[in-house]
């Protein structure tokens, strides 16, 4: 009953190394690009210069968001310790 377990592993380590040898190049190509600086912004053309405004508006607006949601959480967690009697010194 064993052998055949092991047997089955054995079958499926190939298949497991590629896949780990995979993740690890696409890990290391995504950080490699990561760390790569790119002036992208300087050398649009004129049709398309307003792209990087447009791109901060929207970041902005999403952190804006998403501070909201974060300020719900917070307001509605002091609310429940609150209530248990619980406070924190924030």
């Amino acid at each position: 009953m064993w052998k055949r377990k092991s047997t089955r592993v054995q079958a499926q380590l190939p298949f497991l190394n590629h896949q780990y040898v995979e993740r690890n190049k696409s890990s290391a190509f995504l950080d490699l690009l990561s760390r790569t600086e790119l002036d992208w912004k300087e050398s649009l053309p004129d049709n398309l210069k307003s792209l990087p405004v447009k791109e901060q508006e929207i970041l902005d607006r999403c952190r804006q968001i998403q501070m909201q949601h974060l300020n719900k959480e917070i307001s509605i967690s002091k609310r429940e310790t609150d209530t248990a009697g619980i406070s924190f010194p924030y």
